[in-house]
């Protein structure tokens, strides 16, 4: 089964923004944001146009820099998160597993971004070869 079957482009706009902060929600949405990981890893070339668009958007958004305003109106969920904490809740394994499955599903869309991008794959090779050849210049 494919990647593509299991997500429409209005639940990745549903995963960037979920609007609960249940625990039962919360450990839904991070075994959800696993499995995404592991297709994108997997099978991200059969991803549709419209859904690595999304999928792409929603990583950048994730890790790119923005004022603190910004950052309180775009993730309210997280605050919702540390409300739910601070209210003794919900234990903190459950916000942690869902924290790290976020970060897998951006780092894993990130990666495909970077290895389908023919112009960076020769940078980096560039950038790797001059740092092999000065460590081979620093042993003579």
């Amino acid at each position: 089964m494919s990647l593509s079957s299991e997500i429409t482009p209005r639940e990745v706009h549903q995963l960037a923004s979920p609007r609960v902060a249940s625990p039962s929600r919360l450990i839904e949405v991070a075994r959800l944001y696993e499995r995404l990981a592991v297709r994108v890893e997997n099978e991200w070339e059969t991803v549709p146009p419209d859904v690595r668009e999304l999928l792409t958007a929603f990583a950048y958004n994730t890790v790119r820099r923005r004022s603190v305003w910004e950052k309180l109106r775009s993730n309210w969920h997280q605050l919702k998160l540390a409300y739910t904490l601070l209210r003794g809740q919900e234990e903190i394994h459950i916000v942690s597993e869902y924290v790290e499955s976020r970060r897998h599903l951006v780092d894993a869309i990130l990666l495909a971004i970077e290895e389908e991008d023919e112009s960076y794959q020769e940078r980096l090779t560039a950038v790797v070869e001059r740092a092999a050849s000065k460590q081979e210049d620093a042993k003579l």
